[in-house]
């Protein structure tokens, strides 16, 4: 028995360590794991880069060497290889086995601002300036008070049709000479020489237009050398005006 007036003895607590003991082994295998040298990307494959862009990936990329692929931020890569105006998507993904991916897509263009050689339209509407090397593309004139400061069609302008007009100029009259613009009399107009053209009119039913003037094109496919004007603003009642020989009514 316990004598009055004795302190009472206190139990001693257990220290329980085994979480304790769990959390710093999953600090220190997490700082292995970014820290090793073991995990850093000793091959970064890069797909879809297009030669001219080429060496500024491959200084983007030459950057990850010594890292770990847990140091590296996908989204910093990828900001990194779309600063370039022709990049359109840019997709990095890397694992802890030391292997990255580089998945970079390009802008298609349709056509080239008149006046220019590397502005391009971009198949969403937008105009950028290009290092890409392109085949012959149609020309768009834009009158230079209508483009804004960022490189971007005024939003008077139909850009969505004359996108879609470029993408699908029928391949008898495809050519780098060729001429699409707007104006506020004809409407959508696509320039095939120095005096001859096509009017689409109003951008509204361009669809139905592209389709009559292939039709109109496979039954006299030397229409292009003889027509000055085809105006297909009522594409169910073209009106075509021929050019004599000499390139005069």
């Amino acid at each position: 028995m316990r004598s009055a007036g004795m302190p009472r003895r206190r139990k001693r607590r257990r220290v329980n360590l085994a979480p304790v003991l769990a959390l710093l082994l999953v600090a220190n295998v997490a700082a292995g794991l970014r820290w090793s040298p073991l995990t850093a990307p000793v091959r970064v494959r890069a797909m879809g880069v297009e030669p001219f862009d080429r060496p500024r990936i491959a200084q983007l990329l030459g950057a990850l060497e010594g890292r770990s692929c847990l140091q590296i931020d996908p989204r910093e890569v990828e900001t990194g290889v779309m600063a370039a105006p022709e990049v359109d998507s840019a997709d990095f993904r890397r694992n802890l086995f030391g292997s990255a991916s580089l998945r970079v897509a390009y802008r298609r263009p349709v056509a080239r601002l008149e006046g220019t050689w590397n502005v391009l339209l971009a198949a969403d509407g937008s105009l950028y300036p290009s290092r890409q090397t392109v085949g012959p593309l149609p020309l768009v004139r834009v009158p230079k008070e209508d483009l804004e400061p960022n490189l971007s069609i005024a939003s008077r302008w139909p850009v969505a049709p004359m996108v879609e007009l470029a993408s699908r100029i029928p391949r008898a009259l495809a050519g780098d000479r060729n001429v699409i613009e707007y104006t506020s009399r004809g409407g959508l107009c696509l320039n095939i020489s120095e005096s001859g053209r096509v009017i689409f009119g109003p951008p509204q039913g361009l669809e139905e237009k592209l389709a009559r003037l292939e039709t109109l094109l496979k039954e006299n496919p030397s229409l292009p050398k003889e027509i000055k004007e085809l105006n297909l603003t009522a594409p169910s009642r073209p009106v075509v005006k021929l050019a004599t020989p000499g390139g005069k009514q």
